[in-house]
């Protein structure tokens, strides 16, 4: 988060949203290396859920988050050499994305 998200386009997105989640799970203070898809799935599940301390979201809002955390491990496996046979948000299957909005157009 540090190295690679404040040169990106959406930086202040992706910094934000990637300190939420690593301010609200504990399962983010392992090491890159120790991660695999059922930390993750289990990161998705507490976020649709939601809790007592933070509210439940939207699932287009968990696959923004799943599409931060793979970037994280992407890069991780490239750049870093993590021990990883596949990006373990891969194997983890997204909520289903919201019907997109129906815009009409005016003949004026």
């Amino acid at each position: 988060m540090r190295e690679v998200t404040p040169v990106k386009k959406g930086s202040r997105s992706e910094g934000s949203r990637l300190g939420t989640l690593i301010e609200r799970y504990a399962v983010f203070d392992k090491r890159v290396a120790e991660f695999d898809h059922t930390h993750i799935e289990a990161v998705r599940d507490a976020r649709l859920r939601g809790s007592d301390d933070y509210p439940a979201v939207t699932n287009l809002t968990v696959r923004r988050d799943l599409g931060a955390l793979s970037s994280v491990f992407k890069h991780a496996m490239k750049k870093w050499k993590a021990p990883f046979a596949a990006n373990p948000c891969t194997d983890v299957d997204r909520p289903k994305a919201p019907r997109g909005r129906t815009v009409r157009v005016r003949d004026d």
